[in-house]
């Protein structure tokens, strides 16, 4: 059974393919087309996930992925995080140059650590007792 697949810098945008890869535990999609995350839902093993600089936008899909431990959402249109309150085995959450504003329905999560490059996005998450890391993207 196939665990780790990278798609990432090619042409596809449709995942519904992918859906039956139920071992899959890497996924990375980075640079691709890729805006509807729905089949995805269906990868219960998955424990890394890499979506930078894809068009997705809606995360709620990725919400019953109860193993997820990375998620890269890295330039992405996502603005809401609130769905990713129930993957209490996340740790490692990417979030520079995102919509995202409101992080504070995470924040019950165990050693999740946010990264983000906006000073002003790191303050106010980190007052809200989340972890936050700076990251510089040069």
């Amino acid at each position: 059974q196939l665990k780790s697949l990278s798609l990432s810098q090619t042409q596809v945008s449709d995942v519904s393919p992918l859906s039956v890869l139920s071992q899959l535990q890497d996924l990375f999609l980075g640079q691709t087309q890729v805006s509807d995350v729905s089949p995805l839902s269906a990868l219960s093993q998955l424990q890394t996930l890499f979506l930078s600089q894809t068009q997705v936008s809606d995360v709620l899909p990725l919400s019953v992925l109860s193993q997820l431990r990375y998620l890269y959402l890295s330039q992405t249109q996502v603005s809401d995080v609130s769905p990713l309150s129930a993957l209490s085995q996340h740790k490692y959450l990417y979030l520079d140059q995102t919509q995202v504003s409101d992080v504070s329905p995470l924040k019950h999560i165990k050693n999740l650590v946010v990264y983000t490059d906006n000073e002003e996005k790191a303050k106010q998450w980190g007052a809200n007792g989340l972890n936050v890391e700076l990251i510089s993207n040069h």
